[in-house]
């Protein structure tokens, strides 16, 4: 196999990498103008899209985490928080394999993969797409934002292992770049970056990460390296109607670009070739 140098490791595409380091992808997209009894309504609909022979079904107050999230997305106040709390059900459906999560409220659809097995981006892009197409049809029915969140993780014997995958300036671990030039003087420990910026009409935001540990069981120290890419279109700023599998796939082109730009020219050629020794865990195969 060619070797990946520095000429050419901007002209990988996905499609090129036989490995990645995916922890979780979610698909999101937020919308208003559905009622309960909407839902409720295409419950049969649903079914018919997602097969109760692959898939289990629950009805479900909001984690903690996901109604933080929205009214992070929305600025909605505390005591709206709570009032939603109280009055706010989501219905998931759960694979019999428990790695995708998908969720239907009245105020959004989501799509929850973890990499605990692999999962084809496209088609679940397509599949939510086909649920958001359920609830276009009513009259007030509106897209609010679309958002693609992938989470990516490596777990490394030493920092030294670390910046061998991500790029230690993009990384901006100003700790380790001190260490190599006054070792004496400084111990990098955790470093955790966030950035916002604006990327061709979306908004990305990137939360980097590298936290100490150990294995348990076991005193072997460890580095966990976190790589959180956020990509939100906002639709206040189209033009046209909401195309969710165009916008999507281009939130996915933004979010492979930012991840190139994080990783090194080596650990490039080791997702390439399917494996790395840089790593203790977090590669998988695409298989």
């Amino acid at each position: 196999m060619t070797r990946i140098g520095k000429e050419n490791k901007y002209d990988i595409v996905p499609d090129h990498f036989k490995a990645n380091i995916y922890d979780q992808v979610e698909l999101l997209v937020d919308f208003h103008g559905i009622t309960k009894k909407d839902i409720e309504s295409a419950q049969e609909k649903i079914k018919k899209i997602l097969n109760p022979k692959e898939y289990s079904m629950s009805e479900e107050p909001f984690s903690l985490d996901e109604l933080q999230y929205y009214a992070e997305r929305h600025n909605i106040s505390i005591f709206a928080q709570k009032r939603m709390k109280d009055a706010e059900h989501v219905i998931r459906f759960y694979s019999k394999d428990s790695t995708e999560c998908i969720t239907i409220s009245r105020l959004y659809i989501g799509i929850t993969l973890s990499y605990e097995a692999t999962h084809n981006l496209k088609s679940n892009i397509m599949l939510l797409a086909e649920l958001v197409r359920l609830f276009a049809e009513q009259e007030y029915f509106e897209v609010e934002n679309v958002y693609l969140i992938k989470k990516d993780s490596i777990y490394c014997s030493s920092l030294y292992r670390v910046y061998q995958c991500f790029d230690k300036q993009a990384f901006g671990d100003i700790g380790y770049t001190l260490k190599r030039r006054l070792p004496e003087e400084i111990r990098p420990l955790t470093s955790e970056i966030y950035n916002v910026f604006e990327y061709n009409g979306a908004e990305v935001k990137l939360y980097k990460s590298v936290i100490p540990g150990t294995i348990a069981r076991s005193d072997e120290e460890i580095y966990e390296a976190t790589l959180l890419t956020i990509v939100v279109f906002d639709t206040t700023n189209a033009d046209e109607e909401i195309d969710i599998v165009n916008t999507l796939e281009k939130l996915n082109q933004i979010s492979f670009k930012v991840f190139i730009h994080h990783i090194t020219e080596s650990f490039a050629e080791d997702l390439v070739k399917g494996f790395s020794d840089k790593v203790k865990a977090g590669v998988n195969k695409n298989e």
